[in-house]
Formats: structure tokens, sequence, C-alpha cells
């Protein structure tokens, strides 16, 4: 079996035209979106594009590999994705446009997206995810219209990005999302396109958030809307008439150990996938497994994951909104008391962490410390439980 790059050397030489756009390819470009692509891709409302090409030179005038392969978040292999996509005739049209990248403390917002543009006459597989060679196929064929794939970032190392992770489980619209909506109005109003829209992780959620309460004449070009293991949503949206509008439109794909795409409600079935790796390390694009034109698909979820989802819910569900800002802000006060930005720059002092975490737990009330402590108690007993599951099905089956 192989992953997202081997398709590429191997299947790379067949055009869309022989073989129509399919899920594989949409991870390809959910995994390329975090490529750091600052002042090489156009911004928004310039009105223009680059090659992949130019891109990729660029890119490498900027960056080496040693300094790629050095970096410790789980995305950064992605640039490497390039190297497979300027070999491979399928790609060879692949334009760039619409990169934007803002990371905002004041608002807890981590947002990025860019635009990759196929081409014409590009047809789309409306059918094509887990399954075998013999799975039913829905083609939709090319038109004369321009094919374009919205891509959302996923969370990246900012201790911003995480918190705003953590807010979609008591905001019903977090600042990223109004970003991802805008992204969408702003570029697309007026066009006559055919939209593809998606991310991985966070950037998934993005993805369908934006595709759901975008303008209706947006709304209208978007054909296909992809979320890889990105979590979902409060019922408040999903019970929603715009989420329900859209909601036949949505591919969901997520690996067997899933412990992200399974947080909170998406209300759709989910593609489950084959990956390789341990419990998280599966929620890199890179882990999932290819065969042909298709993902592998996995038998069923693992024990690890279905024991997360239900423990996750039920302390979710035993907290109110108030409960859970105050777990939120109480945690990430700590991460970024001692002035840290990342992730990366907060693990390098481990017993600082420590130190700062048990003083912002201190510096609060008498009676809010103990609710924070009775809700670290249920979180960590949970995490047990999971962990003794995986334990005993082999973390993996």
């Amino acid at each position: 079996m192989a992953n997202i790059n081997e398709y590429l050397d191997w299947r790379g030489d067949v055009p869309f035209s022989l073989d129509p756009f399919n899920d594989v390819d949409n991870l390809i470009l959910s995994e390329l979106a975090y490529t750091d692509f600052e002042g090489i891709v156009p911004p928004p409302g310039s009105g223009e594009s680059i090659s992949l090409r130019e891109a990729y030179a660029a890119f490498y005038q900027r960056h080496t590999r040693a300094e790629i392969e050095a970096e410790t978040t789980f995305y950064h292999m992605a640039p490497f994705v390039m190297d497979h996509l300027i070999a491979s005739r399928r790609f060879q049209n692949l334009r760039l446009a619409n990169y934007v990248n803002v990371i905002d403390e004041a608002k807890d917002a981590q947002f990025s997206a860019i635009t990759f543009l196929l081409g014409r006459e590009v047809p789309i597989a409306l059918d094509c995810g887990a399954g075998d060679a013999a799975h039913a196929r829905i083609q939709l064929p090319g038109d004369e219209r321009e094919t374009a794939y919205v891509a959302y970032r996923g969370t990246d190392d900012s201790i911003v990005g995480w918190k705003e992770d953590m807010n979609l489980s008591y905001q019903l619209r977090t600042p990223g999302q109004q970003s991802a909506v805008h992204y969408l109005d702003a570029l697309f109003r007026g066009q006559c396109l055919r939209l593809m829209v998606g991310g991985h992780s966070k950037g998934g959620n993005f993805a369908v958030y934006a595709s759901a309460f975008c303008a209706s004449e947006v709304r209208r070009q978007i054909c296909r809307i992809y979320t890889n293991d990105g979590p979902g949503f409060l019922p408040e949206i999903t019970e929603s008439t715009a989420y329900q509008q859209i909601q036949p439109k949505i591919v969901s794909t997520i690996p067997e150990n899933s412990l992200i795409g399974i947080l909170l409600t998406s209300d759709i079935d989910h593609h489950v996938v084959q990956a390789t790796g341990m419990g998280i390390m599966q929620h890199d694009p890179l882990s999932w497994q290819v065969y042909g034109n298709h993902f592998v698909e996995a038998e069923k979820r693992t024990a690890t994951s279905l024991a997360a989802e239900r423990g996750m819910r039920t302390w979710l569900e035993e907290l109110s909104i108030d409960q859970r800002i105050l777990f939120i802000e109480t945690l990430f006060d700590a991460f970024q008391s001692g002035g840290a930005h990342t992730f990366t720059e907060l693990f390098e002092d481990k017993a600082r962490l420590i130190a700062d975490m048990l003083r912002v737990a201190a510096s609060l009330p008498k009676e809010e410390q103990q609710e924070l402590r009775r809700m670290l108690g249920e979180f960590a007993r949970i995490g047990a439980r999971v962990l003794i599951t995986g334990a005993k099905s082999g973390f993996k089956r």
C-alpha cells in the first residue's frame, strides 16, 4: 500500500480527463495548504496567481530541506509533497492564488487559506472515497468553467490556534470560521466557477462551516465539500437549515484510529480509512493508505477511537458553557503566561510550564479551583479509560 506521495509517483501521469478528481487528490491539496507560502503566492484581492513550478522554486529559495526536516510539527513534511506534484502530469497546470495566513492572539484566531486553480474541463468523481476498485463512482463531467479547490489550513503550532480548536466546544462561530466565510464571499461572489472546498483537521471544519454560511450565490458554485479528520460542530450548527442544505455535498474521511474527526457532532457518515502509526499519529495525512485511485477502506474504527468519542461526549455533556470556558481560559492562560506563542516554545521548558499552570490555578477563587480540579480529574479518568482500551486492543485494532 502507499500514501499520497507514492500515489503521485505511481499515478501522477494520469490526467484528470482520464481519471476524475478524487478524494485522494483532495487530501493532497489539503496537505499542501500547510506549506508556508507567505510572500510567494499572491494574496486575496490581487487577482494574480502563480504556477506550481514557480511556487516550488520560490519556496526553496527561502527554505532549505534541512530546515524543514528539523521542524517538529506533524505537518512539517507538507512542502515535500511539491516534489511529487511538479513531476506529475496530473497537476502540471496547477496554479496557486489567494494565500492568506493570519494569527490574532487578541481574538483567539488562527486562519490560513489558499486557492488551487485546476483548469477547465476537470471532471470530478462524486463518490470515490473509501472502498475497493468496484466502489460505485458518479462522475460530474468537466465544463468550460475554471475548477478551483479552496483549501483551509488546519491547526498549526501556534497556541492560539489550539485555543480556537477548544473554543469550538462552546462558540457557535469562532473568528477563524468567520474568516473562512468571508474568504469565500469576498473572492467568489460574482464569479462563475466550479468550487470544491476542503481542508484537514480544523481546516475541514472551516470548509464545512464556510460552505454552509457563505452567500447563496457562492454556495451554488460549490459542488463538493471535503473534511479530512476535521472536528464537528455544536448541535445548533448541524441542526441549522444552512448545514442541512449542504450536507449531501460533504465527504468526511477519517483514519481508523481517529481522535480528532470524531469530536463534537457532524451528523454525517464518515469514510473510515486505514492508516499507519499509533494513536494521534494517524491524524497525519501522510499516514493514510492509498490503493490505486482511492483510500484503503478500514473494516471499522478502532476501540480506542470509539472509547475516546464516548468519553469526550460524556465529559462535554456534563459541563455547562461557563464550565467549558473556565477550563479553556485557565488552561491557556497558563500556556501563554510565560510568553510562549507556539507549543514548540512552550515545551522547551517543561518545569516552567508546570509552575505556570500551578500559579494560574492558585490565582483563581476557591470555588473555581475546586471546579477546575473536578473537571481535570474527570478528564484524566477519561484519558486513562481510553489508554486502557487501547492497550487491550493493541492500540490500533
